[in-house]
C-alpha cells in the first residue's frame, strides 16, 4: 500500500507559507483536507503567499485536484498569492 498523502509546512519568511506534498493523494488515503488548509491560513494571518510543491507525490486522483482548487479559491478570497509546482510536470495532466 502506498504511503498516504501528507503535507509538511515550512515558513521561509513571515509572509510565505510553503507546503511540500508527498505520498499518494487518493480517495481513502486521508490526506490533509481543504478545511485543515484553511485553518493553517487562519493561524498565520501575516501570510501573503502560499507555495505548494508536489514533486514528491507518488500518485493522485480527484482528491488532490479538489484540494488544490479549494485551497486556491481560499487564497484568492484572502488576497494571498498561490502557486504550485510539480504535479503537472510530473503527471502530465
Amino acid at each position: 500500500m502506498p504511503e498516504p498523502g501528507k503535507i509538511d509546512f515550512s515558513r521561509p519568511s513571515a509572509d510565505i507559507l510553503q507546503g511540500a506534498l508527498s505520498g499518494a493523494w487518493r480517495i481513502g488515503t486521508s490526506p490533509l483536507s481543504a478545511p485543515e488548509m484553511v485553518r493553517q491560513l487562519e493561524e498565520t494571518p501575516q501570510v501573503k503567499s502560499l507555495a505548494i510543491n508536489a514533486n514528491n507525490i507518488t500518485g493522485w486522483d480527484s482528491t488532490l485536484l479538489t484540494f488544490l482548487i479549494t485551497t486556491k479559491k481560499e487564497c484568492q478570497s484572502r488576497n494571498i498569492g498561490f502557486e504550485h509546482q510539480g504535479m503537472v510536470e510530473k503527471n502530465k495532466l
